[in-house]
């Protein structure tokens, strides 16, 4: 997208806006091969707190308070206060109703979506460390409440909830994208619609927009605040996407933006610019330098078939005390998929299944400071740690060919643990996170993990599957008969299949399944067939530890 400064005046009764120009790659730029699609396969976690909804949600806003063990999630008529205490979580609702008039006006216009003559709360932000805003759609009437002490509404002297109208703070519709950030105490609002707007909506400051002509059917996405140590140099950036006024016949119709707003220099600062200045960037906003990204490549480029959703992104110190960028990213089918950008390469190191229910990820919120991420779809609310080190097993090459910045091998303890990220007191820990890193597990590639032979007799018509489990899609995997004859291997799901057939006819004998990856080799399964053409007993038996359910003709022996 296009980099966008909004400068705020409170002298002149307006958002002074300048175009940074076209941030992207060029029609000819070749993305970067250096893309792996790698990542573990993760079980689902059972002991993870998870908050279903009966009916679903249409809309599931999340919001939390840094450092907090609460999470404020928004819901069609109530506002949920979520209070976790390890794998379980206390709740409490907060209702905030629909006016009766506005539902009744909702529902008798011509083509009204009945469904949305609700309040949907779609802003959630603490506008101080006492009071907290909560808008809703309330059937095309936007309305703001405010909570004191987390989860009481404040009331008037006739103990009636405060209430404000939310018309320039939230969109009426919970179809309508919106994005909303509270800074300082001021709310600031970008909403989607004919004359879409970015704007300071409420809050002890003057209240200030973006003029009507200079933003074209946006659809807002989020915002972010990212403070400097000098405040006046402040910023906040606003996500969306635009129609692309100028397109070609060859163009993409739509663009996705990126704005910012910013505090400026005072208008009385000798260095402020002129009001002739002042008088052509508000006619002409864009301007013609071409801004492009870091290294002037994408940071991530798709090449599954997995629509994402959701990103979120968290910036981890590893056991050298260096900086690692992780991304979290939500896909269409509820999954999550945690994404390490390390010298050049961009590797899926896990995929997580935290949902019960296959949904699109709705909402992603991460808080650093506990150490965790929040999920939502419509029908489920997780939270999720972000070092989950059990996962990797207590062995050290697991541990260190997860790639994960956030666990090392602890040699003292010998156990996968979590990397500290305040005080530098795991540098001894043990990892592996960039390509090529020499082996760090003294011996580990002499470790084989034998599991149990088993034994069958099989009828020689019958369909014989042998699943091998993925334990990592880092590995490459290896069906090999009598420790010489190799049979090939089909990646299916979370397995990766020998299949007897024309091709590859079934043959008795001792047949392995092994796992390499960076010099380490694990043997996963083994199968000792021997060919039966007597008649046989037809049992259903599951043929592996739980990855594909065969019935087949076999004789345990």
């Amino acid at each position: 997208g296009r980099l966008l400064c909004v400068c705020l005046r409170e002298e002149r009764n307006q958002l002074d806006l300048q175009w940074a120009g076209q941030a992207g790659v060029e029609s000819g730029f070749q993305p970067s091969a250096n893309f792996l699609l790698t990542f573990p396969v993760l079980p689902p976690t059972p002991d993870i707190p998870v908050l279903s909804f009966e009916n679903g949600e249409k809309s599931t806003v999340l919001f939390y308070d840094a450092g907090s063990e609460q999470l404020y999630v928004g819901g069609r008529g109530v506002l949920r206060v979520l209070t976790f205490k390890e794998a379980e979580f206390n709740q409490t609702q907060v209702p905030l109703q629909v006016d009766e008039k506005a539902e009744k006006t909702c529902r008798s216009k011509p083509g009204a979506v009945q469904a949305e003559c609700d309040n949907y709360i779609q802003v959630i932000q603490r506008l101080n460390g006492s009071s907290l805003i909560a808008c809703g759609t309330n059937a095309g009437s936007p309305k703001c409440w405010f909570l004191s002490n987390t989860t009481k509404l404040q009331q008037d002297q006739r103990g009636q909830a405060v209430t404000i109208s939310g018309e320039n703070l939230a969109p009426g519709s919970p179809s309508q994208p919106a994005a909303a950030i509270a800074v300082e105490g001021n709310l600031y609002s970008a909403l989607s619609r004919d004359k879409s707007t970015i704007q300071r909506s409420y809050g002890p400051r003057k209240l200030l927009r973006t003029e009507d002509r200079w933003l074209t059917d946006a659809e807002f996405v989020s915002a972010a605040w990212v403070p400097e140590k000098e405040t006046n140099l402040d910023e906040i950036y606003f996500f969306y996407n635009e129609v692309n006024k100028t397109a070609g016949l060859d163009e993409e119709p739509i663009k996705a933006r990126l704005g910012r707003v910013c505090k400026c220099v005072p208008y009385n600062s000798p260095s402020a610019p002129s009001r002739a200045v002042l008088a052509i960037i508000k006619d002409y906003p864009e301007l013609e330098a071409v801004i492009y990204p870091e290294g002037q490549r994408p940071l991530y480029v798709l090449q599954t078939n997995d629509t994402y959703t959701r990103v979120v992104a968290d910036r981890v110190w590893d056991a050298s005390n260096a900086s690692r960028t992780v991304l979290y990213l939500g896909t269409d089918k509820g999954k999550i998929h945690k994404v390490l950008q390390s010298r050049g390469q961009t590797v899926i190191i896990a995929e997580l299944s935290p949902f019960r229910r296959d949904a699109p990820v709705s909402g992603l919120a991460l808080d650093a400071s506990t150490g965790h991420l929040y999920a939502a779809t419509e029908f489920e609310v997780t939270r999720l740690p972000l070092a989950d080190c059990g996962q990797y097993r207590e062995t050290c090459w697991k541990c260190v060919l997860a790639k994960d910045p956030y666990c090392g091998w602890d040699p003292d303890s010998k156990k996968c643990s979590a990397v500290s990220q305040e005080a530098n007191d795991t540098a001894s820990f043990l990892q592996s996170l960039d390509p090529g890193a020499e082996d760090v597990c003294e011996g580990a590639a002499e470790q084989v993990a034998q599991e149990a032979l088993k034994k069958v007799s099989v009828d020689p018509t019958s369909y014989i599957y042998l699943p091998c489990p993925l334990r990592s899609h880092h590995a490459i995997y290896t069906w090999v008969k009598d420790g010489t004859k190799q049979y090939p291997c089909a990646m299916d799901g979370h397995s990766c299949t020998l299949r007897f057939g024309e091709n590859t006819p079934m043959d008795q004998g001792l047949f392995k399944c092994t796992a390499t990856e960076d010099g380490y080799r694990e043997e996963i399964t083994a199968y000792e067939l021997t060919l039966n053409v007597a008649c046989l007993p037809r049992l259903s038996l599951t043929v592996a530890t739980g990855v594909l359910l065969l019935a087949i003709t076999i004789l345990l022996l």
